[in-house]
């Protein structure tokens, strides 16, 4: 039978795996975004689109719509699955934490986004945010559409932004307990 020290570890080694592999889904969903809206602002046949390689050879003439919304799901996708991993990882370095801490600290120096210190990984959180906000505002060019370009790319950031509030509350968290330790 496994320990279930090794399960936590083994968890919280994927769930950072999946992590990284959703921040760069976001990142590439959001660089085409700002590709699309420079290329294609009004997201009309007008102005061609760069023709993406489908699998087994294929080629198509996808529309900038589709191309558009296919790159904005897989960006709110993604951002939805990277809270959920994330929280998951907590809750499991927090029962990790409470079990075997020399362990924990092992875990905890793994080298992964999901590891680094808090104000780089609220940095990225809000990168991700603001370049998914800039290219559907983007989007939006016309003066009078701004604002509702702004909440779209709002909504669609959500994601990031809640991502940002719960990394912001775990690094408060992490100096708290720090200073608890320090002074007993």
């Amino acid at each position: 039978m496994s320990d279930p020290n090794d399960v936590l570890v083994n968890a919280v080694m994927e769930a950072y795996r999946r992590i990284e592999r959703l921040v760069l889904v976001s990142l590439g969903s959001s660089i085409w975004l700002l590709i699309v809206s420079q290329v294609n602002p009004t997201l009309s046949g007008e102005k061609p689109t760069p023709k993406p390689d489908l699998p087994f050879g294929l080629s198509g003439d996808v529309p900038a719509v589709w191309l558009a919304l296919i790159a904005l799901s897989a960006y709110f996708v993604s951002g939805v699955l990277i809270i959920l991993y994330y929280q998951k990882s907590r809750e499991i370095l927090d029962c990790l934490r409470l079990r075997n801490p020399e362990l924990f600290e092992a875990v905890s120096a793994f080298p992964s986004f999901a590891t680094l210190s808090s104000v780089p990984r609220l940095v990225v959180f809000l990168a991700l945010g603001g370049l998914g906000i800039l290219a559907i505002c983007l989007l939006y060019r016309a003066p009078e559409d701004f604002w509702k370009g702004l909440w779209a790319g709002v909504f669609l950031s959500s994601p990031y932004l809640v991502l940002f509030f719960i990394g912001f509350w775990d690094g408060v968290r992490e100096e708290t307990q720090r200073k608890k330790s320090k002074s007993s």
